[in-house]
């Protein structure tokens, strides 16, 4: 038996490409990012409110801390915001031309963890950041 289901837009932003939807439990929103002009969205879906910033770069997805803030992984590292995007601070820098053998990686991420290790350093642990 098919299913036929429908659905509605909930908010008609014209993004370049939206990807990682989020709900964000203690603010009652729904995050999302546009990867290529490094905006981070946040959708009230109870009042319609539409907010977002920019990150300064390419924001491929992110993740929600413990103390309320975003992490965001950017198209050069991390970088850290406030749940509005104030105080947004670099975290670590990469090249993407770096390589990450597999032996660096001695930690077994966990759901919702976004992964970064120290280039060209064996023997030491990754950074994890829980989201």
């Amino acid at each position: 038996m098919t299913r036929i289901l429908t659905a509605e837009v909930a908010l008609p932003v014209q993004c370049e490409l939206a990807e990682g939807p989020v709900w964000d439990t203690a603010r009652r929103l729904l995050r999302w990012v546009d990867i290529l002009p490094g905006h981070v969205h946040a959708l009230d879906p109870v009042t319609g409110a539409h907010t977002w910033f920019e990150a300064g770069d390419p924001v491929g997805t992110f993740g929600l801390t413990s103390g309320g803030g975003l992490v965001l992984a950017l198209v050069d590292g991390f970088a850290l915001a406030g749940p509005d995007g104030q105080d947004l601070s670099t975290l670590y820098i990469t090249t993407a031309r770096e390589n990450f053998a597999p032996a660096d990686r001695r930690a077994q991420p966990q759901a919702g963890d976004i992964f970064a290790c120290t280039p060209g350093v064996t023997g030491r642990l990754p950074y994890l950041f829980g989201a």
